[in-house]
């Protein structure tokens, strides 16, 4: 698939939930802002987005993506496990956005 046409289809992909997202080129980046009593939403957002790359007939790689969590209470909660395409998401610590490196 040539860029443009995958710049066209990327250009469709959208989270079901209010949840933010961010795109660049072909990095696609989900965010989501909530208290501490509120569960996550980010699940459903990620199994649109499975749907949505097997209609229009892409593959993701469950290996390339990761979670990152942060939470700015004294004792955090847990983090969701998140699945991506059948496969549990590695959570990291760390990761580097469009060069920014966030710890």
């Amino acid at each position: 698939m040539g860029p443009l046409l995958f710049l066209t289809l990327i250009n469709d992909a959208r989270p079901v939930s209010e949840n933010s997202y961010w795109k660049y080129v072909d990095d696609y980046n989900l965010g989501e802002t909530r208290r501490i009593t509120t569960p996550t939403s980010l699940q459903s957002d990620l199994n649109n987005l499975d749907t949505w790359t097997a209609e229009n007939n892409m593959l993701l790689n469950p290996k390339k993506c990761k979670a990152m969590h942060f939470s700015f209470v004294r004792i955090p909660p847990q983090p969701p496990v998140l699945t991506l395409a059948g496969q549990t998401l590695v959570t990291t610590s760390k990761a580097r956005l469009l060069g920014l490196h966030i710890r």
